[in-house]
């Protein structure tokens, strides 16, 4: 195994850090459960353990409330700002998550998600991005985002 490992093609270090921020970006299609996007967001982020990054639990959390946040700002979201009220009292700002913290906000989340009118929210590529692109495309820009350049 460890010969194959070795003589198997590397991806770029550049397509590994696309591959990360694809996950920080991931949008949410709110038209399904929370619990849902979470499946994926996880699933994701554990391929990329086969290339040595771990992308944690307080990472994954973020990315999650970060996409409530911007969910609470639209109509198809209103029923999650009773329970970010709620994760917001329970959590302070700077809280590290763990796996009991997530499944309380799962659990909290999963109440808003049982009374939505899921075909109110909008597909992701309309707008359901979450606010931390915009952070994430200035990073980007700042480590070279040239994504054809190689080391």
């Amino acid at each position: 195994m460890k010969a194959a490992i070795e003589g198997a093609d590397r991806p770029s270090a550049t397509d590994v850090l696309d591959q990360v921020l694809e996950i920080i970006h991931h949008p949410f299609d709110f038209q399904k459960k929370v619990s849902i996007n979470m499946e994926l967001m996880q699933s994701n982020s554990a391929r990329m353990a086969t290339y040595g990054i771990i992308i944690s639990i307080p990472q994954l959390t973020l990315t999650l409330l970060a996409n409530i946040e911007t969910a609470c700002k639209g109509e198809y979201g209103r029923e999650f700002r009773s329970a970010m009220q709620t994760i917001r009292k329970l959590f302070p700002y700077n809280h590290v998550h763990d796996a009991t913290s997530l499944a309380a906000i799962l659990k909290e989340l999963s109440g808003a998600d049982g009374v939505r009118d899921y075909k109110e929210a909008p597909a992701p590529s309309a707008g359901a991005a979450h606010s931390v692109t915009e952070a994430v495309t200035f990073l980007q820009s700042m480590i070279g985002g040239d994504n054809d350049s190689d080391y």
